[in-house]
């Protein structure tokens, strides 16, 4: 019979023990080499004569003393694991658990709260292996608030008050008046004689006066209020709005461990 399910072997049933001077018959013997050869043949040798036809199971214990791996097919040694990290190396993960307990070598958890940057640089920022840097929230300072205008209106001015100014000379010019007699009724026409003392006759000068003065036509007067020479402002207050509040400063997350490799 082959190999039972736990690697043992048994010789089969009925068995003939060899008996010293006694004939051993070919179809007993024959039928005991026929199950050894049968059990051999699931046998792995030393030598890797044969392939593994199923999987394995170690029983909980090693494969030692292997040889490193060198095909792809090959397997491999821890030391070629933990050379995939040479030291600086950072290993990412999303549980709690050293890389030391499986990889070997020394960890230590870096960058909390922090998101990773590629060393070198970018415009004016330049940034070295190990640095740190950047806030998770950000106050604004006035300098740092893009350029902007605010808008208002004065006070309204409550105590009354008068501009004065002086109207632009319209030339030299006469103006006719309205005569009245008596007790204010007027005349059509009125003759004045105007007298010196002594005259009389020639000396005489007569002046006919209209009861109505001529019309000037319609017209208009400018006026032109005088500057102000004493320079001077008006100045407000804006209402005050925000609340000096720390804005959100990172971009959307996932937080992992960081292990680098020191040693």
């Amino acid at each position: 019979m082959p190999l039972n399910g736990s690697g043992a072997y048994a010789p089969p049933s009925p068995q003939f023990p060899a008996i010293p001077n006694t004939l051993i018959l070919a179809s007993d013997y024959n039928a005991v080499l026929n199950d050894v050869a049968a059990a051999l043949s699931q046998a792995v040798f030393r030598d890797g004569q044969g392939a593994f036809t199923g999987n394995q199971s170690m029983g909980g214990f090693k494969l030692t003393n292997m040889a490193v791996g060198t095909a792809d097919t090959d397997a491999v040694r821890k030391s070629q694991l933990l050379a995939l990290f040479p030291i600086g190396a950072v290993y990412i993960t999303t549980t709690n658990t050293n890389p030391g307990t499986f990889l070997g070598g020394t960890w230590m958890q870096i960058a909390q709260g922090r998101v990773l940057i590629g060393v070198g640089t970018l415009g004016e920022d330049t940034y070295a292996a190990g640095a740190t840097g950047g806030a998770s929230t950000v106050t604004l300072s006035a300098v740092q608030m893009p350029s902007h205008t605010h808008t208002g209106t004065t006070g309204v001015n409550s105590v009354g008050h008068t501009h004065s100014g002086t109207t632009e000379s319209s030339g030299a010019h006469t103006h006719d008046v309205l005569l009245y007699q008596g007790s204010g009724g007027s005349v059509s026409a009125a003759t004045a004689v105007l007298e010196q003392p002594g005259a009389s006759g020639s000396d005489q000068l007569a002046i006919t006066l209209s009861n109505r003065a001529a019309s000037a036509g319609a017209h208009t007067h400018t006026f032109a209020t005088g500057g102000n020479s004493v320079d001077h402002t008006h100045s407000f207050t804006t209402a005050s709005a925000g609340s000096d509040s720390a804005h959100e400063n990172r971009p959307p997350y996932f937080a992992t461990y960081f292990w680098n490799r020191t040693a």
